[in-house]
């Protein structure tokens, strides 16, 4: 009767043939722990997808979520409120901790299952996801694009938005490892995907990367978000964007003063010969018949 199986590995000697060589040390190797930070600076040119009640034009609230392997452990940016040109404010730190094989250039993660006990390892490839979306304040969010980064692979960043296009996908001999060069910075693009169609821009995002080791992570720590230590500035966000419920009037004073500021004048002063133009017809039966008594 069968009891199990054992698998072994056997080497035999020869104790004629002189020294026998020393013991090969087949421990498995452990996964080494590295710390990811991504710091989300800018978006730009991120499509408009809410019509503005307020003054009939459109506009974005536009966020950033970002995560390695589970979606549902993605971190998220706060939200610009109202940007009419598709840019988009953050300062904003994501920090990941996994562990890496660098032999097979894979991601080790744990997971426990509800019907079993024991932790069960999952590799995965170092992709990082990258998305930005749309703050709907009563429905649910509206996504707008994604980017997913090979951090072993990546493409080069863009110096400015105006250099940064639509990529094809990066052959095996082309990319930068993330895990040699430790750190990135520069602007990606967001990917608008639908079935059947030609994937278009969904806007450009300004991102910088640091891999650290654990040691170099301990000895250097950082914040997520902006708080301390290495606390980010907060964005310097155009005023009327800054409280959703002031933003509206803001907006229509913005578009008043510099997008439509020489028709409001010519409006203004359509209203101004009209009124006056008003005035006199109204005036002028009263001043009649004041003369005709006077005479």
């Amino acid at each position: 009767l069968e009891q199990g199986k054992l698998e072994l590995w056997v080497d035999l000697f020869d104790l004629s043939m002189g020294q026998i060589p020393l013991p090969v040390n087949i421990t498995p190797r452990k996964p080494q722990s590295y710390e990811l930070r991504v710091v989300i600076w800018n978006t730009s040119k991120v499509p408009l997808v809410d019509d503005s009640y307020f003054v009939g034009k459109k506009s974005t609230d536009i966020f950033v979520k970002g995560w390695l392997w589970d979606s549902n452990d993605a971190q998220m940016t706060d939200v610009h409120y109202n940007s009419i040109n598709g840019e988009g404010n953050f300062n904003w730190r994501f920090i990941f901790q996994f562990q890496y094989f660098r032999s097979e250039k894979v991601m080790v993660f744990y997971k426990k299952c509800v019907w079993d006990l024991a932790t069960t390892e999952v590799k995965v490839p170092p992709l990082l996801h990258l998305q930005v979306w749309d703050r709907d304040r009563l429905s649910a969010d509206d996504f707008i694009g994604d980017m997913v980064i090979e951090l072993n692979k990546m493409p080069r960043g863009a110096r400015s938005v105006k250099m940064c296009k639509l990529r094809p996908p990066l052959t095996p001999s082309q990319g930068v490892d993330l895990f040699k060069v430790k750190q990135m910075r520069g602007w990606w693009p967001f990917i608008k995907e639908k079935k059947d169609e030609i994937p278009t821009s969904g806007g450009f995002l300004e991102a910088e990367f640091q891999l650290l080791t654990d040691e170099e992570a301990i000895a250097k720590p950082a914040g997520m978000g902006r708080s301390e230590p290495m606390a980010l500035p907060p964005p310097m966000r155009p005023e009327f964007r800054t409280k959703f419920w002031l933003a509206p009037f803001r907006i229509l004073m913005h578009l008043i003063c510099k997008v439509h500021k020489t028709k409001f004048i010519f409006g203004l002063l359509i209203c101004a010969s009209g009124l006056f133009v008003l005035i006199g017809v109204y005036s002028l039966p009263m001043f009649l018949t004041k003369k005709l008594l006077d005479a």
